[in-house]
């Protein structure tokens, strides 16, 4: 149920932002301001961990990245160490930075779930963007 919520609130969020970029590009005419929406949306998604990346195919399984310095919670290393999951069982889990992950360092958490590659040898820190 949590999830059927999670996904009419993301059809909702959708349907607005392209209302607004419609309403921006039709009467506004301002790249700028259209660019500034995507940039606003992007930094949203990297805010709540969810790092995209161009990818040739479709995306299943994400895993758990950390920065691998000294300032990583304990509680963060064991969630690096589970497998990767769907985003459905990371949301049961709980996404980085957000209270329902009960990591202890919170929303301070810098943590992000990136898509898993099986091809990349070192993933423990997260990638430069």
């Amino acid at each position: 149920m949590i999830i059927g919520l999670w996904l009419l609130c993301l059809a909702l969020w959708a349907f607005n932002g392209a209302f607004l970029i419609y309403w921006l590009a039709k009467n506004k005419r301002s790249r700028q301001s259209l660019m500034a929406l995507l940039n606003g949306f992007r930094e949203g998604l990297k805010a709540c961990g969810l790092a995209r990346t161009a990818c040739r195919y479709p995306v299943e399984l994400w895993e758990w990245v950390t920065l691998d310095d000294d300032e990583v919670c304990e509680d963060c290393l064991e969630k690096a160490s589970l497998p990767p999951m769907d985003i459905a069982d990371w949301m049961k889990e709980g996404l980085p930075g957000t209270p329902e992950a009960q990591t202890e360092c919170g929303q301070n958490c810098r943590c992000q779930l990136v898509p898993y590659n099986p091809k990349i040898r070192n993933r423990n820190q997260t990638p430069k963007s």
